[in-house]
């Protein structure tokens, strides 16, 4: 056996106490640590670590509604007092449906022209289509005047 402190320690190889208890020592751990790993090994390689995929819930298709009748109401949107453009309609039904009109709301006469929200005239007859919203707000998103 080496000693592993030969300047440290004069001392006769065979005989030295320090390096047989530091080498039992070494051993030990080196033994105990092996058996460690190896009794771990196969946790590491069997270890859940498939990955679930997160499903989002994609949001519920939105259905676009029609509704044709004569305009009752509209109003344009004024930022100041907080009033949004709004368009009623009483449809050939006779329902009332109040919708919301946004910026992106596409309005045109029969001819297929665009026209402005504030052309829209009492008792003129549209045809508008619409999807409401999950807060249950009719949201135009096209308004087309008839003749």
């Amino acid at each position: 056996m080496l000693c592993l402190f030969p300047k440290l320690i004069s001392c006769n190889p065979a005989a030295c106490s320090v390096t047989r208890l530091l080498l039992r020592g070494t051993a030990r751990q080196l033994f105990v640590f092996s058996a460690l790993l190896i009794a771990g090994a196969p946790a590491v390689c069997f270890s859940d670590d498939t990955i679930i995929p997160v499903t989002m819930s994609a949001p519920a298709p939105h259905t676009t509604y029609y509704t044709t009748g004569l305009v009752v109401a509209v109003s344009v949107a004024d930022p100041a007092r907080g009033q949004r453009s709004e368009l009623t309609v009483r449809s050939d039904s006779g329902r009332l449906d109040t919708l919301l009109v946004k910026a992106t709301t596409t309005i045109y006469d029969d001819a297929g022209t665009a026209v402005p929200l504030d052309a829209i005239r009492k008792e003129q007859r549209v045809k508008v289509k619409y999807l409401t919203s999950t807060e249950g707000v009719h949201e135009a998103l096209s308004i087309r005047l008839l003749k």
